[in-house]
């Protein structure tokens, strides 16, 4: 499983993923245009148009090592595209809190992070084959077969005039006693006959073979070789100029990545930066955050506490025991009041009686 790595900007795996697809021949994918480092990066004005390349391309990657996505057309809707991509990805990629609406648009951080992990998934199931030079390989096979043939028939011509030549030789001894070859000028022909006839009268060989039209076989076969050493340098030459090209295309093309690294890798120092900042104000707010709560913890106990006291101090006030006591005190002292206002009048008309009497 490949995981899905999101903490770099889109430019920079859109790269890195293209890469990854002029690797796998992504010119097969089907696309009738084939995409750029910007294809997927930026947003283009038919969102819709850049999703459904999207698919193509990783129904394409999915296809190579066995997985499935389904065909998508302009009428569907951009959520279900997503939900299919991301259902049909996890066979192959770590994917963690990734949501259809990351990949409805067709570009950004999570489509160029994703169609990376998949080029990496593919490359790693299936490795990548060498890139051809743009001379078709046919041509080059046809020429070196035709070149085989024409060595096999030169060699086969030299085999027969060399055995042709030195048939009559049997050892050293004999050797000797040949006519030296490589002799073309008729003068030096006739005394070398001259030289070796008498030698050969007591033997059985026989001056009767004449070496020179073996020697013209074999100029001849020399020429041949000379045309065809020409043609040979010439094909090698072109080769070579093609090679030159493409090493001066690579070495613009690593030129230019090199440039746009260097662009990115400040982009990315940048981004470093503003994140650790961030980082920081975020761990601030987060202590900051546990101040305050520790704080309200606090209140809320104090709160608590209050809420207690204020609860038994309404259940005081609340509590009717001592107003019926005070009230039953009341009423004793009202009816005790009665009494001795009774005593009094009593008391009153007696002396009054005294008194008439």
């Amino acid at each position: 499983m490949i995981p899905l790595n999101r903490s770099l900007p889109a430019p920079v795996t859109s790269q890195m993923a293209l890469q990854h697809l002029r690797e796998l021949r992504f010119e097969r994918c089907g696309l009738p245009k084939l995409p750029t480092a910007s294809t997927f990066a930026q947003k283009s004005a038919s969102p819709m148009d850049q999703l459904l390349a999207f698919a193509t391309v990783l129904r394409w990657l999915f296809a190579q090592i066995g997985g499935n996505l389904a065909q998508f057309s302009e009428f569907d809707e951009p959520n279900a595209i997503s939900m299919e991509i991301i259902t049909a990805s996890r066979q192959f990629i770590q994917i963690e809190n990734l949501a259809p609406h990351d990949l409805r648009s067709g570009s950004g951080d999570a489509v160029c992070s994703l169609l990376l992990a998949v080029c990496e998934a593919v490359l790693q199931k299936k490795p990548a084959r060498q890139l051809e030079w743009k001379t078709k390989q046919e041509t080059f096979n046809a020429v070196r077969e035709e070149d085989d043939d024409k060595d096999d028939e030169q060699d086969t011509a030299f085999e027969e005039a060399m055995m042709h030549t030195f048939q009559a030789v049997g050892g050293k001894q004999q050797a000797q006693t040949q006519i030296a070859p490589g002799v073309q000028d008729a003068i030096k022909w006739q005394e070398e006959c001259l030289h070796v006839e008498p030698q050969l009268a007591s033997s059985k060989f026989q001056v009767s073979n004449d070496w020179r039209p073996d020697i013209l076989k074999l100029s001849s076969l020399n020429l041949n070789l000379q045309a065809q050493t020409g043609t040979i340098h010439q094909q090698l030459q072109i080769v070579a100029d093609q090679l030159d090209k493409q090493i001066e295309m690579l070495q613009q093309r690593e030129s230019f990545l090199n440039q746009q690294i260097s662009q990115f890798s400040g982009k990315l120092l940048e981004c470093s930066r503003k994140h650790s900042s961030l980082q920081k104000e975020a761990d601030d707010i987060v202590k900051e955050i546990e101040n305050l709560t520790e704080q309200l913890q606090d209140a809320t106990e104090k709160c608590k506490k209050v809420k207690q006291e204020m609860n038994i101090e309404s259940q005081r006030i609340n509590d009717a025991s001592s107003v019926s006591y005070a009230k039953q005190a009341i009423a004793q002292l009202n009816t005790e009041i009665r009494d001795l206002d009774l005593k009094i009048v009593l008391a009153q008309q007696r002396l009054f009686q005294y008194e008439q009497k």
